[in-house]
């Protein structure tokens, strides 16, 4: 907390795009958490992977007209697509597990290079009355695409989601008790 907070303060300070060595944890160097923000919003904004580091370095330059210590590598910023499939997957969790009812279950099947591949849009009403779609999974690999197996695969995919948030609540019900 106190590292957000430092970072709220020292906002007016120009930031320098380099690995920072955290005190009291293990291991090398790390990208601060504006840098691993800036890759995962140009990667939602659909930004290649290969164009991102030099993306960061021409922006970089163009605001404070220096070149920068280092630019994450493209190595790194394949590493962020996880976070950002693991952030997508939280929201969608949340967003599943808050609303009592589902009002559409929609699926797209299509073929690559011979392998099934299942997307899978759960709609939900939202607060305004209008459809709110959810985005589960645009990857579901199928073993076949008999109805059986697109079932059981998008089971698969759901109900982790939400176990996933069932437990996320539990917990945080369990801190709140132990709180009071």
């Amino acid at each position: 907390m106190e590292q957000f907070n430092s970072t709220i303060n020292d906002d007016n300070k120009p930031r320098m795009l380099k690995k920072v060595w955290l005190k009291g944890q293990r291991g090398g160097a790390k990208w601060e958490m504006w840098v691993v923000q800036l890759i995962c919003e140009l990667l939602a904004l659909g930004v290649p992977p290969r164009a991102i580091p030099a993306s960061i370095f021409t922006v970089y330059v163009t605001l404070h007209q220096k070149e920068p210590g280092q630019v994450p590598s493209l190595s790194y910023v394949r590493q962020c697509r996880t976070v950002m499939q693991v952030m997508a997957e939280t929201i969608a969790a949340i967003k599943l597990g808050i609303e009592e009812e589902w009002v559409q279950i929609l699926t797209d099947a299509t073929t690559r290079r011979h392998l099934a591949l299942q997307c899978l849009i759960i709609s939900l009403i939202g607060a305004d009355g209008k459809i709110d779609p959810v985005l589960v999974s645009s990857c579901i690999f199928l073993d076949d695409e008999t109805a059986e197996t697109t079932v059981q695969s998008i089971f698969e995919k759901v109900w982790p989601l939400c176990m996933s948030f069932y437990l996320f609540i539990q917990l945080q019900l369990n801190l709140c008790c132990c709180f009071r």
